[in-house]
């Protein structure tokens, strides 16, 4: 609030009688005359205008909250492509009207790999023991039939029309002189969400990054996180839904995201030629699909840079398994909502809340390491494996790279009810269905056999099935993206308090102080700093040296890896990903066409 005030000094009059009394003092006296609102950051964006909010306590930053970047994917919008929002609008929007876009999870991973795997990897116990003695009463985290009642409730802040983003920026950038019309000079980071493809959204504490960046004495940079589609949403494909939709629309929806990214950043302040795009787990595997994108045919990717913490992703490429999930969701269609739905356009008129279920239900009864859906080969922006196109230099090459993995990727993926080799074909054949048959008797008699006796890097099942996960499907995609930049990456391994189990670097990249919740109160506040230090200097200059943390060489040829961690912290190591089974898995033939 802005106001005007004026001082009016007033003497005090004396009568004759008391002409002769001492003289009293002047009174002071302020009489506010105006008052008006200090004027709200707005930015017009031709289709709409939007405000921002203020946090002016410890690092003072604008907030511009749920910016619509594409039209609401309803209706016959529903399994396409993203429309970029139409028209013009002079309403202000405040921010407060958005949604995350609807959700999913596996009943696998709640039940199971986050309620009994994962606590008694912490706490070092044995984990197929531990489950085992669970086995009965838990199953295999799923069921053989759908069932109501067991679908949670739709959370009331999700809806279909998701699409929207933030932009956090300081104040010194959005009032920096140097600012214009058409062009900023603020860095950027843009955050892509992980959660499997079906769950997600892109609230956070970026905050901490934002004043980390100050602390670093650097200039700062702009933050952006956006929603996509995600489950049967974003990600549903097979020959017949292509014949009147397309395949990969939550890769399509990012794509928008990232290209309003380059049209409209200036207007914050944000120079669009310094973009850094940083995601984990399935948002770092979509960052190697957009490098990848049309096999590097056109033209560069809507960034410069981009920070990649453990890529992952279930590959498919087989026609066949992704039509097979496709009818799949019509019979679940029609059982959850008692309706004959067996063609695209009858699943496109069910309501949003029918397709709510549809989607829970299908999610939710995923193959034990499944999500159901996924990027997919569909021989357009996806035209192979991100793996297969780095191989064979299709990708584009300009864009500068950090990449990191976990010490203990695949636990939360293993299957821990596996007790002989036919067991671990089944679980590998029914999570990644695409698994050629001849590839998959390879890995489970050669590359990864059933050898425990400390001769390979596993002692009983659990660990093979982690070992296997955790490479072929994780840690190996940072091999193939550090040996194709090779001079323009760097690389590090994350291990920590709790064993670098996937996901648990998260604590530490929006590390804010000290906290009860973050890594169960077990980070390790120097380890949480100077990766902070990596991070924001690499959105700065390309190069994560320059701050307090040890030195951190280049990828390069010698495949040189920064260890992360609070043991060993600031070596090197040789990538322990630069080896025969990466390799093999890069090259074979493992998935059916």
């Amino acid at each position: 609030m802005l106001c005007y005030s004026v001082i009016l000094l007033v003497a005090a009059f004396a009568t004759a009688a008391t002409a002769t009394a001492t003289k009293p003092p002047p009174v002071t006296v302020t009489v506010t005359v105006a008052c008006e609102s200090t004027p709200t950051p707005t930015v017009d964006l031709g289709y709409g205008r939007y405000a921002a909010t203020v946090n002016d306590t410890g690092y003072p930053y604008y907030k511009f909250s749920n910016i619509r970047y594409a039209a609401p994917p309803v209706g016959d919008l529903r399994f396409r492509q993203p429309v970029a929002p139409a028209g013009s609008d002079s309403t202000v929007h405040d921010g407060k009207t958005g949604a995350s876009c609807m959700q999913g999870d596996p009943a696998w991973y709640l039940q199971v790999a986050a309620g009994l795997v994962l606590p008694a990897f912490i706490e070092g116990k044995n984990v197929s023991s531990v489950v085992g003695k669970a086995a009965a009463s838990q199953g295999t985290g799923s069921s053989a039939t759908p069932s109501l009642s067991d679908i949670p409730k739709q959370d009331a802040t999700t809806s279909e029309d998701c699409l929207f983003l933030d932009v956090l920026v300081p104040q010194a950038i959005y009032e920096s002189p140097r600012r214009t019309d058409t062009k900023g000079k603020g860095g950027v980071l843009v955050w892509i969400y992980g959660g499997g493809y079906t769950s997600g959204d892109k609230s956070g504490h970026a905050e901490t990054l934002l004043a980390s960046a100050k602390d670093n004495g650097e200039d700062g940079f702009i933050y952006v996180a956006f929603n996509y589609r995600l489950g049967m949403f974003g990600w549903l494909a097979g020959s017949t839904l292509e014949k009147d939709g397309s395949a990969n629309v939550g890769l399509y929806d990012q794509k928008l995201a990232l290209e309003w990214v380059q049209n409209n950043i200036h207007l914050f302040g944000g120079d669009a030629e310094r973009v850094t795009v940083m995601g984990e787990s399935a948002g770092a595997s979509s960052i190697m699909h957009h490098i990848t994108a049309y096999g590097g045919k056109k033209g560069n990717a809507p960034f410069q840079r981009a920070i990649l913490q453990s890529p992952g992703w279930l590959p498919s490429k087989a026609a066949a398994a992704n039509e097979n999930i496709f009818q799949q969701t019509l019979t679940i269609a029609s059982t959850v909502t008692n309706k004959k739905i067996t063609t695209l356009s009858g699943l496109r008129s069910l309501t949003s809340s029918e397709l709510y279920l549809v989607n829970a239900a299908v999610v939710g009864l995923s193959a034990y390491g499944s999500f159901t859906y996924g990027p997919t080969v569909d021989g357009d922006y996806v035209p192979k494996l991100p793996g297969e196109l780095l191989l064979n230099g299709n990708f584009d090459k300009s864009v500068e790279v950090m990449a990191a993995h976990n010490a203990n990727e695949g636990i939360l993926f293993a299957t821990p009810f596996a007790k002989s080799n036919k067991d671990m074909a089944t679980y590998l054949k029914s999570a990644v269905p695409s698994l050629d048959d001849r590839a998959l008797e390879v890995i489970l008699d050669s590359v990864y056999p059933e050898v425990f006796d400390g001769s390979f890097e596993y002692t009983d099942q659990f660990e093979r099935a982690a070992t296997i996960v955790g490479e072929a499907f994780f840690s190996c995609n940072t091999r193939y993206l550090e040996a194709a930049f090779g001079d323009k990456s760097y690389s590090y391994l994350f291990d920590a308090v709790n064993r670098g189990f996937h996901g648990e670097d998260l604590t530490y990249t929006f590390y804010n102080g000290p906290s009860t919740v973050a890594d169960g109160g077990t980070v390790n506040a120097t380890v949480a700093i100077a990766l902070q230090s990596y991070i924001t200097h690499f959105v700065a200059t390309g190069n994560p040296n320059g701050g307090a943390a040890p030195f951190f060489p280049q990828y390069g040829s010698n495949s040189s890896v920064q260890v992360v961690a609070p043991d060993d912290f600031g070596t090197q190591i040789t990538d322990p990903e630069d080896n025969k089974r990466c390799s093999w898995w890069q090259s074979a033939t493992v998935y059916d066409s």
